[in-house]
Order: C-alpha cells, then structure tokens, then sequence
C-alpha cells in the first residue's frame, strides 16, 4: 500500500502550500521531501467518544505506515512519507489547491512565503471550516490547521494540526517522482 492512505501525499500539499515567487530558485528544492505530523489535537485534548475514535484510527494508520516503512522506499525508517521531487515539478508548482466538489476556498493572506487559506466544505450533512496557514521557509514548509467541524447529528468539534515537509537530500536514491513534469509529453505506447 503506497502513502496515499494517509493525509493525501506530499506533493498534492505542497502543491497547494507553495506560495508565488516561492519556486526552486528560492524556496523549494528539488529532491527527496519528507512529510512529520507534528500535532493533531482533537477538542483541546478532552476525552471523547470521537477524539477516541480519531485517535485510534492515527495509531492504525502510523502501526502500518511503521511496517510498511521497512520495505517500501516512500517512507522513512519512522514510517513518515517521502516523496521524490524533480526540479522541474519544483519550478511548476501551482499555488492553488485544487477545486474539491461541497468545497469554497478563499485566500486570506499571500506573500513570497507565507500563505493562509481558508476553506469551507459541506458534505452529506458535515460542514467544516477550516484556516490553512502556511509558511515556507528555505527547505522547511510548515503547515498549521484550525478546523470547525460539525457533524449531522449536530456534534461539534475543533480539529488543530501541525505538519511539517522536510527536504532531507538532493539523491532521491529509489525514487522517481511520481508524475510527470508538467508539459512534458507521454510515454510512447508500445
């Protein structure tokens, strides 16, 4: 199973995270990136029958991640997800996160590198507001989350969370970026 069972894979969040003018010459580097929650609060911490359920589902995902990690090169020794970035899909970035159907986004805040969006999604009866400050700084993007979260049933919750993307080295070693550079031309088919 590849990363795409945690929080989306690194390249999509740093594609949304880059801020203008914050490209490869100044900001990020092309090369192996590696994604570390830092904090997931849930409700300020207080004990429920949903901060429970959350809770049990990140320590599912990091007990798999923690296997996979001994033979899959996506991941490091501690089970954190890497990603293969070439210099190329660093010059390209989009700033802009994808449209996501239920979801508004709006940006709050934009310089070279400092970036806060916020976006309100409403789905089958969940509705989320959630405010999105990210700072790029050298070879370190740092992502902080403040989320509103009501349930159908009217329960309300409050989500913060801390991420951290890391260049760790220049040598992807066995990685190879996971998609193509932008523009360039496909495979031919044999």
């Amino acid at each position: 199973m590849r990363r795409t069972c945690c929080i989306g894979g690194l390249i999509g969040v740093l594609a949304m995270a880059t801020p203008p003018g914050a490209r490869a010459a100044d900001g990020m580097r092309p090369g192996l990136w590696e994604q570390r929650i830092v904090k997931v609060e849930v409700d300020g911490n207080r004990k429920s029958q949903f901060s429970e359920a959350l809770a049990a589902g990140q320590r599912q995902t990091r007990e798999m991640l923690a296997s996979a990690a001994q033979n899959d090169p996506h991941y490091s020794a501690q089970g954190n997800p890497r990603e293969c970035i070439s210099a190329a899909m660093a010059a390209d970035f989009n700033p802009d996160s994808p449209a996501e159907p239920g979801c508004d986004s709006k940006t709050v805040r934009r310089d070279a590198h400092h970036l806060v969006t916020q976006k309100v999604c409403n789905s089958e009866g969940t509705r989320s507001t959630a405010t999105i400050d990210v700072v790029l700084a050298s070879e370190l993007i740092r992502i902080n989350s403040d989320t509103s979260l009501t349930l159908p049933n009217g329960e309300a919750h409050a989500i913060h969370s801390e991420m951290e993307n890391r260049f760790v080295k220049a040598d992807c070693g066995a990685l190879q970026p996971d998609m193509p550079a932008p523009g360039a031309a496909a495979a031919p088919a044999r």
